[in-house]
Protein backbone atom coordinates (compact mmCIF):
# COMPACT_ATOMS: atom_id res chain seq x y z
CA UNK A 1 0.00 0.00 0.00
CA UNK A 2 2.46 2.37 0.84
CA UNK A 3 4.90 1.51 -2.29
CA UNK A 4 1.47 2.62 -4.29
CA UNK A 5 0.86 5.66 -2.51
CA UNK A 6 4.11 7.03 -3.62
CA UNK A 7 3.62 6.13 -7.05
CA UNK A 8 0.68 7.96 -6.85
CA UNK A 9 2.20 10.97 -5.28
CA UNK A 10 4.83 11.07 -8.14
CA UNK A 11 2.50 10.63 -10.48
CA UNK A 12 -0.02 13.72 -9.56
CA UNK A 13 2.86 15.74 -8.81
CA UNK A 14 4.64 15.42 -12.72
CA UNK A 15 0.71 15.93 -13.90
CA UNK A 16 0.25 19.04 -12.18
CA UNK A 17 4.28 20.34 -13.52
CA UNK A 18 2.83 19.84 -16.98
CA UNK A 19 -0.47 21.60 -15.94
CA UNK A 20 0.33 24.51 -17.97
CA UNK A 21 1.16 23.02 -21.21
CA UNK A 22 -1.61 20.51 -21.25
CA UNK A 23 -3.63 23.85 -21.46
CA UNK A 24 -1.40 25.39 -24.45
CA UNK A 25 -2.29 22.04 -25.72
CA UNK A 26 -5.67 21.12 -25.72
CA UNK A 27 -6.01 25.55 -26.45
CA UNK A 28 -4.46 24.96 -29.79
CA UNK A 29 -6.15 22.13 -30.92
CA UNK A 30 -9.24 24.24 -30.13
CA UNK A 31 -7.84 26.46 -32.89
CA UNK A 32 -6.38 24.45 -34.91
CA UNK A 33 -8.97 21.82 -35.16
CA UNK A 34 -12.48 22.21 -33.31
CA UNK A 35 -13.60 19.04 -34.85
CA UNK A 36 -11.16 16.70 -32.98
CA UNK A 37 -10.83 18.95 -30.17
CA UNK A 38 -15.16 18.36 -29.74
CA UNK A 39 -13.85 14.55 -29.85
CA UNK A 40 -11.49 14.48 -27.42
CA UNK A 41 -13.99 16.63 -25.11
CA UNK A 42 -16.60 13.71 -25.79
CA UNK A 43 -13.76 10.75 -24.98
CA UNK A 44 -12.78 12.62 -21.93
CA UNK A 45 -16.60 13.22 -20.78
CA UNK A 46 -17.32 8.97 -21.23
CA UNK A 47 -14.03 8.07 -20.10
CA UNK A 48 -14.92 9.94 -16.55
CA UNK A 49 -18.07 8.36 -16.45
CA UNK A 50 -16.97 4.65 -16.94
CA UNK A 51 -13.96 5.11 -15.66
CA UNK A 52 -13.61 7.08 -11.68
CA UNK A 53 -10.26 7.29 -11.64
CA UNK A 54 -9.54 9.36 -14.38
CA UNK A 55 -11.26 12.26 -12.09
CA UNK A 56 -8.44 12.62 -9.88
CA UNK A 57 -6.39 12.66 -12.45
CA UNK A 58 -8.32 15.29 -14.60
CA UNK A 59 -8.89 17.29 -11.52
CA UNK A 60 -5.04 17.77 -11.56
CA UNK A 61 -4.60 18.47 -15.40
CA UNK A 62 -6.91 18.52 -18.10
CA UNK A 63 -5.47 17.21 -20.94
CA UNK A 64 -7.83 16.36 -24.23
CA UNK A 65 -5.06 13.27 -24.61
CA UNK A 66 -4.98 9.98 -22.04
CA UNK A 67 -1.51 9.21 -22.49
CA UNK A 68 1.77 11.55 -21.80
CA UNK A 69 5.79 10.61 -22.07
CA UNK A 70 8.58 12.84 -21.23
CA UNK A 71 11.53 11.82 -22.89
CA UNK A 72 15.09 12.60 -21.18
CA UNK A 73 18.13 12.61 -24.10
CA UNK A 74 16.44 10.53 -26.32
CA UNK A 75 17.21 10.37 -30.28
CA UNK A 76 14.33 8.74 -31.33
CA UNK A 77 14.76 6.68 -34.58
CA UNK A 78 12.22 6.64 -37.36
CA UNK A 79 9.34 5.53 -36.80
CA UNK A 80 5.50 5.90 -36.71
CA UNK A 81 3.25 6.45 -33.89
CA UNK A 82 1.03 3.01 -34.67
CA UNK A 83 -0.96 2.75 -31.71
CA UNK A 84 -2.74 5.78 -32.02
CA UNK A 85 -5.88 6.50 -34.13
CA UNK A 86 -4.66 7.31 -38.14
CA UNK A 87 -5.59 11.09 -37.77
CA UNK A 88 -4.45 12.15 -34.22
CA UNK A 89 -2.89 14.80 -33.66
CA UNK A 90 0.27 14.25 -32.00
CA UNK A 91 1.54 17.21 -30.19
CA UNK A 92 5.44 17.19 -29.75
CA UNK A 93 7.51 19.97 -27.53
CA UNK A 94 11.16 20.34 -26.91
CA UNK A 95 12.30 21.67 -23.19
CA UNK A 96 15.62 21.74 -21.87
CA UNK A 97 18.92 23.52 -22.32
CA UNK A 98 20.25 22.28 -25.58
CA UNK A 99 21.03 24.74 -28.04
CA UNK A 100 21.82 23.48 -31.32
CA UNK A 101 20.03 20.67 -33.40
CA UNK A 102 17.45 18.35 -32.36
CA UNK A 103 15.24 18.89 -34.87
CA UNK A 104 12.36 16.80 -36.08
CA UNK A 105 12.36 15.14 -39.52
CA UNK A 106 9.56 13.89 -41.23
CA UNK A 107 10.61 11.20 -43.93
CA UNK A 108 7.75 11.35 -46.49
CA UNK A 109 7.72 15.33 -46.68
CA UNK A 110 11.88 15.55 -46.40
CA UNK A 111 10.92 18.61 -44.47
CA UNK A 112 13.05 19.31 -41.29
CA UNK A 113 11.33 21.01 -38.79
CA UNK A 114 13.39 23.40 -35.53
CA UNK A 115 12.62 21.48 -32.81
CA UNK A 116 14.65 23.77 -29.94
CA UNK A 117 13.60 24.44 -26.46
CA UNK A 118 10.19 26.08 -26.12
CA UNK A 119 8.95 24.33 -29.57
CA UNK A 120 5.21 23.05 -30.07
CA UNK A 121 4.95 20.95 -33.16
CA UNK A 122 1.90 18.88 -33.94
CA UNK A 123 2.35 16.12 -36.38
CA UNK A 124 -0.39 12.92 -37.09
CA UNK A 125 2.44 10.61 -36.04
CA UNK A 126 0.81 7.38 -37.22
CA UNK A 127 0.68 8.92 -40.76
CA UNK A 128 3.70 10.27 -41.04
CA UNK A 129 7.85 8.91 -40.38
CA UNK A 130 9.51 10.75 -38.02
CA UNK A 131 12.38 11.16 -36.19
CA UNK A 132 14.96 13.28 -33.69
CA UNK A 133 18.03 14.27 -34.87
CA UNK A 134 21.33 14.91 -32.39
CA UNK A 135 21.60 17.59 -30.76
CA UNK A 136 24.19 19.64 -28.72
CA UNK A 137 24.43 22.31 -26.05
CA UNK A 138 22.96 20.66 -23.00
CA UNK A 139 19.61 18.52 -21.60
CA UNK A 140 16.80 17.63 -24.22
CA UNK A 141 13.61 17.04 -22.67
CA UNK A 142 10.63 16.42 -24.55
CA UNK A 143 6.78 15.78 -23.84
CA UNK A 144 4.93 13.86 -26.49
CA UNK A 145 1.00 13.74 -25.54
CA UNK A 146 -1.39 10.81 -27.53
CA UNK A 147 -4.51 8.84 -26.62
CA UNK A 148 -4.11 5.20 -28.28
CA UNK A 149 -6.51 3.50 -30.40
CA UNK A 150 -7.38 1.22 -28.25
CA UNK A 151 -8.57 3.63 -25.26
CA UNK A 152 -10.70 5.44 -27.76
CA UNK A 153 -12.28 1.62 -28.76
CA UNK A 154 -12.91 0.42 -25.33
CA UNK A 155 -15.50 3.16 -24.52
CA UNK A 156 -16.83 2.29 -27.90
CA UNK A 157 -15.93 5.40 -29.72
CA UNK A 158 -13.93 6.63 -32.75
CA UNK A 159 -11.42 9.72 -33.47
CA UNK A 160 -12.98 10.50 -36.63
CA UNK A 161 -11.98 13.17 -38.71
Amino acid sequence: MLGSGRKYVGSTKALSAFKMLSKRLNWVLDILDPRAAEQYKTLQKVSMEKLEYLQGFNAINQSYWQGRIILYNRQTPPHRDTRNPPLEWTPLHAGGEFTEGGALFIEELKLRLRYLPGDLIFIRGRLLTHSVEPWSGGQRISAVYFTHDAFWKSLNLDLTL
